[in-house]
């Protein structure tokens, strides 16, 4: 992934996650008791909740080290070939 990629793709879709789960309730406040009775069926609640917005927080956190860990190599390869060229000027 690229920093564009993480910056037009990646950030925006995991931003709308987090705010989808920490605003569902206020939207089920709105709805009818039907709609609340099948959340309840499917088991949603405060644990749910926070167990969806840990492993967004998680999953954030694992691909901003990706990133940089991307990024770093890719300054690595750039001067370990930097090297290489000079180490052949060197040696002719």
């Amino acid at each position: 992934m690229t920093i564009k990629e993480y910056n037009t793709i990646y950030h925006p879709a995991h931003n709308k996650a987090v705010s989808f789960v920490s605003c569902l309730d206020h939207a089920l406040e709105k709805c009818d008791d039907n709609s609340r009775v099948q959340l309840d069926v499917i088991g949603w609640d405060e644990q749910t909740k926070n167990l969806l917005l840990h492993a967004l927080y998680i999953m954030d956190q694992q691909t901003k080290d990706v990133l940089k860990y991307e990024n770093t190599q890719w300054w690595a390869d750039e001067f370990r070939k930097l090297k290489e060229v000079q180490d052949a000027e060197n040696n002719s």
